[in-house]
């Protein structure tokens, strides 16, 4: 089980920096160029990863030995992932790569560990589900309680913001639903594996996730407005692209996207989050499955 637990956690670093290397992504940090980001570039996202990566195996044995309620497992995990923020920034000189992607591991990972102690799952989806729904019951109340004192304080994140002005709740939201957005492009895990080019799977997913997520990124940048356009032009993309075989044309026409969204300066800083998660659960699922015989319907 050690040797189990430690190549998970490893398989969440390899996802963030698959997730980096990815490339063209629409607006965001790849191998090719910085997005529409100025403060940030793939080696910067690199070294990210690998800060973390001590921290993502303490997630998974806090889970793994844990022992009290869902509630007490997060609010161990949340000392640790302050930590592990504090590292990042201080490797990336303040400039927040994977604070997002940090915050969802440690609830990911941790509910894994605790699942894991009965030994490794007979039914991979099954095991995604006990995991998904042991997070809800972790992060209950979590943005009432996070952000209940929002009116009194003197600095505001733009998360923080825009929950005042618009009542988006962010990852939080998200986390406290069991992740559906992740959750919804699970679903679609049969025809996009169908692909067996891993890049082009993954750009899909990703395209996918930009077309449902309400992604605080954008409408920090753009308002709503800016978010319901790439709403729209990634979900045409994906509906065009999931079942065409034209590859040149699929990267020809994600390449003017990024163009676009580099000009407007835009970034799904979210939807780059949650493919993360999702390319953290696939490499997970092809794990299981390759080493141990595991169902992954």
């Amino acid at each position: 089980m050690f040797y189990i637990l430690n190549k998970i956690a490893n398989l969440a670093t390899e996802a963030l920096i698959i997730e980096a290397t990815l490339t063209p992504k629409p607006g965001l940090v790849d191998t090719a160029n910085s997005g529409a980001h100025d403060d940030m570039d793939f080696f910067l996202f690199i070294k990210s990863a690998l800060s973390l990566e001590k921290y993502f195996n303490q997630y998974l044995t806090e889970g793994y030995y844990h022992k009290g309620s869902p509630t007490e497992l997060f609010k161990k995990i949340r000392i640790i992932g302050i930590e592990a923020e504090k590292d990042m920034f201080a490797t990336t000189e303040q400039v927040n790569t994977h604070k997002g992607a940090n915050f969802s591991l440690a609830l990911l990972l941790s509910s894994m560990g605790y699942h894991l102690k009965n030994g490794l799952p007979e039914d991979y989806p099954l095991f995604l589900g006990l995991v998904f729904n042991y997070i809800k019951k972790m992060t209950t109340d979590l943005s009432q309680q996070d952000f209940e004192t929002l009116e009194t304080k003197k600095e505001l994140t733009h998360g923080e913001k825009l929950y005042l002005k618009h009542g988006i709740k962010g990852i939080r939201g998200e986390a406290e639903a069991g992740f559906p957005t992740l959750n919804n492009v699970l679903s679609h895990h049969q025809i996009l594996s169908q692909n067996k080019n891993k890049k082009k799977h993954y750009l899909l997913a990703l395209l996918y996730i930009m077309s449902i997520l309400e992604d605080s990124n954008i409408i920090n940048r753009g308002g709503h407005a800016a978010l319901k356009m790439v709403q729209h032009r990634a979900h045409s993309m994906f509906e065009r692209y999931l079942s065409n075989d034209s590859e040149d044309a699929f990267i020809e026409e994600i390449l003017r996207f990024d163009n676009q969204l580099i000009t407007q300066h835009l970034s799904s800083g979210g939807a780059a989050d949650i493919l993360g998660l999702y390319i953290f659960i696939e490499e997970v699922r092809t794990f299981s499955r390759n080493h141990f015989n595991i169902s992954n319907k």
